[in-house]
């Protein structure tokens, strides 16, 4: 995992993860959730997870059982899909965007595309 310390929106930021050979970070367990932490320290970055249609263009539609809401699932870049078992999204914060950002404390949270943040690429 590498920080890159410049700004950009998550369509921005996975296109420069892209030309670089790299995909914006996946962090499926509690070690890399770690990891993340220990790099990024209390920087808000960008991370891997969207929320929409897979590769395979169907809707992944779906009840997350925290929210008991019907939604689109989270998928991260390699189309794998946020597993509830490893799922750091705080909901409390309301329904965000489409895109996923470490906050400054390590949780998740759900922000629009436009939004301007560092990126965390692997």
């Amino acid at each position: 995992m590498e920080i890159v310390e410049e700004q950009r929106s998550w369509k921005d930021a996975k296109a420069f993860c892209q030309k670089s050979g790299a995909w914006l970070a996946t962090v499926d367990s509690p070690k890399i959730q770690k990891q993340l932490d220990t790099l990024t320290e209390n920087r808000m970055v960008w991370i891997g997870a969207r929320k929409g249609t897979n590769n395979h263009n169907y809707e992944l539609n779906y009840k997350w059982l925290l929210l008991e809401k019907k939604g689109n699932r989270w998928i991260w870049p390699n189309d794998s899909y946020v597993d509830k078992t490893f799922d750091n999204f705080n909901y409390d914060w309301g329904k965000g965007g489409d895109c996923a950002r470490k906050t400054k404390v390590g949780q998740w949270y759900m922000s629009g595309t436009n939004s301007i943040f560092n990126i965390i690429h692997e």
